[in-house]
């Protein structure tokens, strides 16, 4: 849980800050700093990998599981719920280096 607080915290923050910041990027470098950004949270979210199927998980498991077992899937499902997160904070990285998202207030 504390993760997702300092992910969210984190975001936000950055969020801000690239707000503030000037809109004009080129440094002559021949990349614009929103290109960039576009380009490595693009990157980002073509390598994570698909949220699991808890569903087919447990049937595999069967009726009796272990405490192991158990711990298994609580951070199963925890990881769904991180890789929800980062889907969702790296599209909205995106639009806002479009320009066309701001940071959300339940995000705070």
């Amino acid at each position: 849980m504390y993760i997702i607080i300092i992910i969210k915290y984190v975001f936000c923050v950055s969020i801000r800050i690239y707000s503030v910041s000037p809109f004009s990027g080129d440094t002559g470098g021949g990349i614009s700093r929103d290109d960039f950004i576009d380009k490595v949270a693009n990157g980002i979210l073509g390598k994570l990998p698909p949220e699991y199927d808890m569903d087919i998980i447990r049937k595999n498991f069967g009726v009796q599981i272990s405490p192991t077992t158990v711990v298994l899937l609580q951070e199963l499902e925890r990881f769904n719920v991180l890789i929800k997160k980062m889907r969702v904070s790296l599209s909205t990285l995106r639009r806002v280096g479009m320009r066309t998202a701001t940071c959300p207030v339940h995000v705070l």
